[in-house]
């Protein structure tokens, strides 16, 4: 038996010859009345448009040029978002030379200025955790200088006492852009703690404001854990104690049964007590002993 050789025409001609690509008008009628019960259109019948070419004058007529106009901040503005800068750049290392510039900013400004400059501070502070002693530092520079200052410094402990009292938790299932935002806030009210208490140390906020703010957490707590759906709040509120417990250890002294107390609770006793505030506690005891 001898092997069959094809060449490339042999292919072609089985392929191709005699076989004849043209539907027949019934098979093409049969897909015009399915294209329009799908409501299909048929692009064939439709001629593709083309778009006018631009012509030679359109080509050479070149579009005019705009000057890119920079927006200069001048005088007050100026000064103000100078003021802001050395905030944002202040560190350990170069707390003096950043303290320096913004004292000689702060000549240049009015009176009527002072408490924009001091919520800057104040939300560097809250902000910025780790440099919040920093920014006490400065406050209580600008207090020295401008006795105007004081007014706006006073009001901060009465503002976090009104914070508190508004304090709210949401699961981020519920709504995550409003999950966000509250721990942004509580966020903040943490440092606003840290904040109050540099500047009680540094004689700025007195000691008896601070004993009633502690006042005011232990009273919250203690009507807080008995309200159904409040845990999530006790957590928050014990963790801003637990703050000025730890850090204010000398004025604290003076809560140490009350919080023993509520280190000696069980989670089950109340409807809005947790684990975690109880441990809290435990914690604030704990340092309050090695201190005492």
């Amino acid at each position: 038996m001898s092997l069959v050789q094809y060449t490339i025409d042999d292919f072609k001609q089985h392929l191709f010859d005699g076989f004849d690509y043209t539907l027949s008008p019934t098979t093409n009628e049969l897909l015009d009345k399915l294209l329009g019960q799908l409501n299909i259109v048929d692009n064939d019948q439709h001629k593709k448009v083309l778009k006018p070419q631009p012509s030679q004058a359109q080509w050479n007529r070149s579009k005019p040029f705009k000057t890119t106009i920079i927006d200069k901040k001048e005088g007050l503005e100026k000064t103000m978002n100078d003021i802001r800068y050395c905030l944002n750049n202040i560190s350990e290392n170069n707390f003096q030379l950043q303290v320096t510039k913004i004292m000689e900013y702060w000549e240049m400004i009015p009176v009527t200025s002072y408490e924009q400059v001091v919520q800057f501070i104040v939300n560097n502070a809250v902000i910025n955790k780790i440099n919040s002693s920093l920014y006490a530092e400065l406050l209580q520079l600008a207090m020295n200088i401008y006795p105007d200052v004081i007014a706006h410094v006073t009001r901060l402990p009465s503002e976090y006492c009104d914070s508190i009292q508004t304090i709210t938790c949401i699961s981020s299932t519920e709504d995550f852009e409003l999950f966000c935002s509250v721990n942004k806030t509580n966020d903040e009210r943490k440092g606003m703690v840290l904040f109050l208490v540099h500047l009680c140390k540094l004689g700025k906020v007195e000691e008896d404001i601070i004993a009633n703010i502690i006042h005011s957490l232990m009273e919250l707590i203690r009507s807080w854990i008995i309200c159904p759906g409040k845990t999530n709040e006790v957590d928050e509120l014990t963790e801003n104690l637990f703050l000025f417990i730890s850090m204010l250890t000398s004025l604290s002294s003076r809560w140490s049964s009350t919080i023993h107390e509520f280190s000696c609770y069980k989670p089950k006793q109340f409807c809005s007590l947790s684990s975690r505030a109880v441990f809290k506690f435990m914690d604030m005891n704990t340092i309050l002993g090695k201190n005492s």
